[in-house]
């Protein structure tokens, strides 16, 4: 990425911009993706930023594009009537609400509080909590405190604080391979319809060092893209050790689906840590590089 000042580094590549547009003066601070069942349909599924020059809440809607995403601007969610708004963080929380953290300032820049630092206000901050008049009532009251089989309906969930959180959970317990909760996440992915929930369902076993090569392999034979890249993300992280699993990553250099292939050009270095055939890498990165010459125009990263 290109630096705001001073030479770029050595060794660098230059990556485009993934959007080509801009809100008030790109004074960006904070993300998140917001999905949540608490505000009408219109609003979810958006990214929203914060603007600190801007006074606003910004909104951005993405889309896929090769092996990553492309932004486009949206209206803003919100625009504050105090000047002193700067919002640095967005969250969304148990309810399912977006909560904003507001710095409450008179000074966005570090200039103009070094020109007069006794004016910064270090005293004072906001939370704000921004509802919808009509949102469900929060489903869970203490996610800790759930046993494990209702730690694994709660990744099904609407709202992806309680989601996030309950994959959390599930992985702090370590739970073993061949328990029934492990058993019960790998069923999860091959037979729910949710791409999200498929994913928490993995997150949460591979948090908890429960995965196994059986189940690695049909996830690098799952018909949806998205999964086969997340399983050879996870064999170089944790099985780049295991030949079989090595060898199917292997074939993947060649997957039709971009999201795939860039998956295993990351993993090739960790694999050839451990290979005893390094050659073997070079040409399966030559394999990646080959496939995806043919749609290299749409896909900015291959």
């Amino acid at each position: 990425y290109l630096r705001q000042g001073g030479p770029d580094p050595p060794h660098t590549w230059w990556a485009e911009s993934s959007v080509k547009h801009k809100h008030q003066m790109a004074a960006y601070c904070g993300i998140e993706y917001f999905d949540s069942d608490a505000y009408p349909e219109a609003y979810r599924d958006k990214l929203y930023m914060g603007n600190i020059h801007g006074g606003c809440i910004n909104a951005d809607g993405v889309e896929r594009f090769g092996a990553t995403y492309q932004g486009f601007g949206l209206p803003d969610l919100l625009t504050a009537n105090d000047v002193w708004f700067m919002p640095v963080a967005q969250k969304i929380g148990p309810d399912g609400c977006l909560y904003v953290l507001d710095w409450y300032d008179r000074y966005h820049c570090y200039q103009d509080a070094s020109a007069d630092p006794k004016g910064v206000d270090r005293a004072h901050g906001r939370l704000y909590r921004i509802v919808h008049s009509k949102r469900p009532n929060p489903r869970y009251k203490d996610i800790s405190k759930l046993t494990d089989p209702e730690l694994v309906e709660a990744l099904l969930d609407s709202n992806l604080f309680v989601r996030q959180r309950a994959q959390l959970e599930l992985a702090e317990r370590s739970f073993q391979s061949d328990s029934e909760t492990a058993k019960t996440l790998e069923k999860l992915v091959q037979t729910h319809g949710s791409l999200k929930t498929q994913l928490h369902a993995i997150w949460a076993l591979a948090g908890s060092r429960a995965l196994r090569e059986p189940f690695l392999l049909s996830l690098l034979n799952h018909s949806n893209p998205e999964i086969r890249a997340w399983g050879v993300r996870l064999a170089a992280d944790q099985f780049a050790d295991s030949q079989t699993l090595v060898a199917a990553c292997r074939k993947l250099a060649k997957d039709p689906d971009s999201r795939v292939r860039i998956q295993v050009a990351i993993a090739t270095p960790k694999f050839h840590r451990l290979s005893k055939d390094p050659q073997a890498w070079v040409e399966t990165q030559l394999d990646v590089l080959l496939a995806s010459g043919i749609d290299s125009e749409n896909d900015p990263i291959l």
